[in-house]
């Protein structure tokens, strides 16, 4: 298969060359087929050869996000290592952000987005406002604070600006206003909230048809507008 054609590849170019082969890539790769220890020998090798290699310190922090919450001081340190060597690193931003926040440190998380954001702009720009987004919706979901979440719909809008033809900045934009709809009483009000939800499931499943989470929450919503419509009905004649 390809994974086993890839991972020939770059054992065959370590083994001609250990110094110009690629122990970061083999062990990204060993990380997507969940062969962790193996994943881990070879990041190390990368560092131990380059301590400058941005990329492998991101893939050992990524490793560590895997390996469990036990993992997250060794996950940080390596997000930031990796931000010492390239600030500009997208996806070290993001993973500081999400270790920061499984250790229950939500403001550092958020921090570390805005300074990633406040950054020169690069093409993946829309991963930290998608991330961004996320972290305030679980803010606001857990505080009931609809101000977070508008503001969570607002990085979620930015992402959707700057990643049009991702799949990922719509969902989280559904998941924003079915957060939204949850956290509303009026009827009216939590209808609204519900369509615009359903649209933007609808915009992922069109970037992405396969994606199961926007297929469940739309199957969810859908039951949810009928519900709706009844009670709408009540009130009209009440």
């Amino acid at each position: 298969g390809s994974f086993g054609a890839a991972e020939y590849h770059l054992k065959k170019t370590l083994e001609l060359d250990k110094y110009q082969g690629n122990y970061t890539d083999l062990g990204a790769l060993y990380i997507q087929a969940g062969r962790y220890a193996e994943a881990e020998g070879n990041l190390r090798h990368a560092v131990e050869r380059d301590w400058y290699d941005a990329a492998a310190h991101t893939e050992l922090g990524c490793l560590h996000l895997l390996l469990g919450d036990d993992h997250l001081p060794d996950a940080q340190h390596e997000f930031r290592q990796a931000l010492v060597i390239d600030p500009a690193s997208v996806r070290a931003a993001v993973g500081l952000s999400e270790a920061l926040s499984r250790e229950g440190k939500d403001g550092d998380a958020e921090t570390a987005l805005r300074k990633a954001v406040d950054r020169e702009a690069t093409s993946d720009q829309w991963r930290l406002h998608d991330a961004l987004a996320l972290l305030l919706m679980r803010q606001g979901t857990k505080q009931q604070d609809t101000d977070l979440l508008e503001d969570a719909g607002k990085e979620a809008q930015l992402a959707i600006g700057q990643g049009p033809n991702e799949a990922a900045p719509y969902l989280t934009a559904g998941l924003v206003q079915f957060r939204r709809a949850a956290l509303t009483r009026d009827p009216l009000e939590r209808r609204w909230f519900v369509r615009r939800a359903r649209m933007y499931f609808k915009h992922c499943l069109e970037h992405d048809k396969h994606n199961v989470e926007a297929r469940r929450c739309l199957d969810v919503l859908d039951r949810d507008l009928v519900v709706d419509d009844r009670v709408l009905v009540v009130r009209a004649v009440a």
